[in-house]
Formats: C-alpha cells, sequence, structure tokens
C-alpha cells in the first residue's frame, strides 16, 4: 500500500520580475515503510528515505544475480582476469599464451598447467569460469 504525501522544496526565495517566488510543494508517493521511517525520525528528509530504498534494492538484485559464466577457451585475458579470483591480468595473459600453442582445455583441470594458476584457484573459480 502507498501513501501521497506533501513536502516543502528547502529551497530559497527567489525574485523574477518583481514576483516572489517560496518554497516549492513537491508531492511523494511513499510505502507505509517509509512513512514510518519518516514518522519515527522527522529530520529524515523523504529523498533520503526514497534512496536508501532503491539502495536495498539495487542490492537485492545484484546478490540474485549469478555469475556470468567465462569460456576460458574463448575469452580475452582482461576478461578471465575480471571474472577469476586470484587471476591477475599478466596471469590471464599467459593463460591466453598458453591457450594459444597448445590448443584449447579440454576441462578447467587444465588451467593448473598454466604458471601461476593452482588446483586451489580453480577450485574457487568453478562456479564463474568453464571450458
Amino acid at each position: 500500500m502507498s501513501t501521497k504525501i506533501r513536502t516543502r522544496k528547502a529551497a530559497p526565495q527567489h525574485i523574477r520580475a518583481g514576483v516572489r517566488f517560496g518554497p516549492r510543494w513537491t508531492e511523494h508517493e511513499l510505502t507505509d515503510e517509509q512513512l514510518a521511517l519518516i514518522e519515527a525520525d522527522p529530520h529524515l528528509e523523504v529523498q533520503q528515505v526514497k534512496a536508501q530504498k532503491s539502495a536495498k534494492k539495487a542490492a537485492e538484485k545484484a546478490a540474485e544475480k549469478p555469475p556470468a559464466l567465462v569460456n576460458v577457451n574463448t575469452a580475452t585475458a582482461k576478461q578471465i582476469a575480471k571474472a577469476a579470483n586470484g587471476i591477475g591480468e599478466k596471469t590471464a595473459n599467459d593463460l591466453v599464451k598458453w591457450r594459444a600453442s597448445k590448443g584449447p582445455f579440454e576441462s578447467l583441470a587444465d588451467l593448473t598447467k598454466v604458471g601461476g594458476i593452482g588446483d586451489a584457484t580453480v577450485a574457487e573459480n568453478e562456479a564463474v569460469l568453464t571450458v
């Protein structure tokens, strides 16, 4: 359920062509939860409450979204370094060079043939890397 409230913008008065314009009224549509927050702390502004709500939604959405899989046989070194934990750009470049000289990897376990990548790194990145 949502409620509409009106708030005054804290803006200085302006004078244009001899006419004084005071603070303006703004209408906001708030959920009951947001309204309760404002009633509990009158120093909170509506925009602060709305920003908290949108930040919370963005965090929840990011948590729900599974990481995209990166194929080590087709990805660039930059893509691999960005997606994988414990694999920096230098190691990712070594991985791409190894792939170019010896052919595609048959399994993630083959990544250990590249210097700087061990079993622990492969196990840590099984959720984000694929062949």
